[in-house]
């Protein structure tokens, strides 16, 4: 973790295929920024499961260029169906707060108030023995507002619904999997390839090429809301649900796994 770069990596050979997760919170300029903050990438083996949307070009007024500049681009909160601004008032606006590393997990705690308005906290809990991620949003603001999470899923990645909030990420290219579990059961659901209208479901590998991938979304509305999500990396493992508790200094993730243990972990948010 380099907390004043506003990085975090995690990587995991303990496997038959190298996990690699890559965080960021940080908004350290406006050169050739990103609407990233919150933002995560996800790779096991050679396949990219999460990706973000890369360059595409420099053109300001490119319709396709400010969708890839876009919060919808990356693995990360949209408020009211807008991305926020890219302007130097927002300069130290997005930190990485705390984080920690242990025999069996590793976690990161973000926050940015992009949004006027909005505080936005993500903590990313790494369990290592099932390769489990933990996504856990916190949006808090006075007034209500539509938030959203977004994924955006690689183009060597086939996907699919087993249920009402489970789906399955499979690499075209080796036998990797993984299982998203959405726990927001009062979230609306939306999903884009290559969408024109809205704008949406597209990556930059070439620049000024765009290529169309997979996008899914979940919203809700509301002054103060929560996000969960469970994305299992194990074929066969991993976690069935998780509930958090605690204050404003520390969270108590209470994990239920699939062969029926339970743990718990505690994050320091500061």
């Amino acid at each position: 973790m380099y907390k004043e770069s506003g990085i975090s990596v995690f990587r995991n050979e303990s496997n038959h295929f190298q996990s690699y997760l890559f965080f960021v919170s940080a908004f350290h300029s406006t050169v050739h920024k990103h609407a990233d903050d919150l933002s995560f990438i996800f790779m096991k083996g050679k396949t990219e499961f999460f990706v973000d949307s890369g360059l595409y070009n420099y053109e300001l007024n490119d319709s396709m260029r400010k969708y890839m500049t876009s919060t919808y681009a990356h693995n990360t909160i949209t408020v009211d169906n807008k991305s926020y601004e890219i302007k130097k008032e927002n300069i130290d606006q997005a930190v990485i707060q705390n984080g920690d590393i242990e025999s069996d997990y590793s976690y990161v705690v973000g926050k940015h108030e992009l949004y006027p308005g909005v505080t936005i906290n993500r903590v990313m809990l790494y369990v290592k023995n099932t390769d489990s991620i933990l996504i856990f949003d916190k949006m808090n603001s006075k007034k209500i507002h539509t938030y959203t999470k977004v994924f955006n899923v690689g183009e060597n990645v086939n996907f699919s619904q087993k249920a009402q909030n489970q789906f399955l990420l499979s690499s075209k290219i080796e036998s990797n999997q993984i299982e998203l579990i959405n726990l927001d059961n009062k979230s609306t659901y939306q999903s884009y390839i290559g969408s024109k209208n809205p704008l949406a479901g597209y990556k930059s590998n070439v620049f000024n090429k765009a290529i169309s991938i997979q996008q899914i979304r979940f919203s809700t509305k509301d002054k103060v809301a929560n996000f969960r999500t469970i994305l299992n990396a194990e074929n066969g493992k991993g976690i069935s649900n998780f509930y958090v508790t605690g204050d404003n200094k520390i969270l108590n993730f209470d994990l239920r796994f699939k062969d029926g243990t339970n743990q718990i972990i505690n994050v320091n948010l500061y």
